[in-house]
């Protein structure tokens, strides 16, 4: 809580790696989830659409965006990234990268101090330079559930897990 005794809202969430790429996905298909709006329509647009007063047009609705000014690529925070590229930043660098031009998202969960140290744009290029050709119409992030356990298995650390339990791998959808 802070100083006035209000729950802290602008941080501590904790979540999986596997939970901040569906938070991603969520937003890269504009609200849409398993077929079910979750967000008004056109909240893709209104999250990327930059802030009146965000320098190099960096900032929108609860994102950081790499859109900088129109026509001039080197005025983005990430020049030798997307335009369209869209991200949430965390502590001591973690983030969410959504990348709809590439229909990928990118969830990095580690610790930078100082936060600058890791560089998020060369970690970028190397994740984009791993997925030639990318944009073919499947998702980083493709699948919304988690792959299904061997039967009889149970989630590691409940009542009667075993260690032996291990997921069967679901193949990516055909693009």
């Amino acid at each position: 809580t802070d100083a006035a005794g209000d729950f802290v809202g602008s941080s501590f969430c904790y979540a999986t790696a596997r939970d901040w790429a569906r938070f991603g996905l969520l937003h890269a298909q504009d609200g849409v989830w398993q077929g079910g709006r979750l967000l008004p329509g056109g909240w893709l647009a209104f999250i990327r659409r930059p802030t009146p007063a965000s320098p190099r047009r960096a900032y929108g609705a609860h994102w950081w965006l790499n859109a900088g000014a129109p026509g001039a690529p080197a005025d983005r925070p990430y020049p030798a990234l997307p335009a369209d590229l869209f991200y949430a930043s965390g502590y001591e660098g973690q983030y969410v990268v959504v990348l709809p031009s590439q229909d990928l998202v990118v969830v990095r969960l580690g610790q930078s101090s100082p936060e600058h140290a890791f560089d998020l744009e060369g970690f970028l290029r190397a994740v984009l330079g791993a997925f030639p050709g990318r944009n073919n119409g499947r998702r980083a992030a493709a699948s919304a559930a988690p792959p299904p356990r061997a039967p009889g298995c149970r989630r590691p650390g409940s009542p009667g897990s075993r260690r032996s339990c291990r997921r069967r791998r679901r193949p990516l959808p055909a693009s």
